[in-house]
């Protein structure tokens, strides 16, 4: 499998400032990092100016990819205009590629979904514009749990379609997420990212949860590193991002930390 880049998303380790954090995709050799605006005390940029972390990030080489995320996008989205704006004025400074929209996670059993899924296409439409002004991009992130407003990346994909608004938004290809939803189509032509993760423990599906995604292993029931040769052979060549949110990987001692991820891009290369 031909090389791809690799990305770092800051929930590997949420304990490190901004310039730690930069540093340490630097020495693992990543090429991209992802930020993120829902680490407990911190903002995107911690007590940074958005230029100046863009700096940091162009003297170590690496380029910000996008901010992790705009939450429960396709819920009243006239109210997250805001939000999305100052997001994307960051983001510009930074020079992302795109923010993160996560829909509503954890609707009851009984609702409407198709009333989320319409929610969703009217907020792609009202968002547009703002991404255009920017000149951004919404990468759309569907979960997989049974709660999740927006499953699946085949309905993600229906609603970019029926927005009408294509050249705005592409996918979020999470190999935990297609794990949970049950996909079995890959969309390598619409990703714009994708993130990585693995679960070790054998479990049902349905107590399967966030704290459970650790670094790639051969004993991943994900199979993610199958997902990556599937996108891959798909045409797809951008960021593999590492987001894990195990508190295992995000405690774990520097060098150690360091090792994993060397041997992970190692497994994908």
């Amino acid at each position: 499998m031909k090389a791809q880049p690799f990305a770092l998303n800051r929930i590997i380790a949420p304990q490190l400032e901004i310039l730690e954090f930069i540093a340490l995709a630097k020495r693992a050799n990543f090429q991209a990092v992802e930020l993120r605006n829902d680490l407990e005390g911190r903002t995107v940029t911690d007590a940074l100016k958005p230029h100046q972390v863009e700096q940091a990030a162009s003297v170590a080489g690496l380029h910000i990819t996008t901010i992790n995320a705009l939450q429960r996008f396709n819920e009243n989205p006239q109210t997250h205009m805001k939000e999305l704006e100052d997001l994307l004025k960051v983001g510009k400074i930074l020079g992302c590629d795109a923010i993160v929209l996560c829909p509503v996670n954890g609707i009851a059993k009984d609702e409407d979904r198709s009333r989320w899924y319409h929610q969703c296409v009217e907020a792609l439409v009202m968002y547009s514009d703002l991404f255009g002004e920017y000149g951004l991009l919404g990468y759309v992130e569907p979960l997989g749990f049974a709660v999740s407003s927006l499953q699946t990346k085949k309905e993600a994909l229906r609603a970019i379609k029926e927005s009408g608004k294509e050249e705005r938004y592409k996918l979020v290809h999470d190999t935990f997420h297609h794990y949970l939803g049950g996909e079995k189509d890959f969309y390598p032509q619409q990703t714009g990212i994708v993130h990585l993760s693995a679960v070790v423990d054998e479990k049902p599906m349905e107590n399967i949860q966030d704290s459970d995604r650790v670094l790639l292993s051969h004993d991943d029931i994900l199979s993610s590193q199958a997902q990556v040769r599937a996108l891959a052979e798909g045409g797809y060549n951008g960021y593999l991002s590492f987001e894990p949110f195990s508190s295992v990987v995000q405690q774990a001692p520097l060098e150690a930390l360091l090792k994993q991820l060397r041997e992970n891009q190692e497994l994908l290369s």
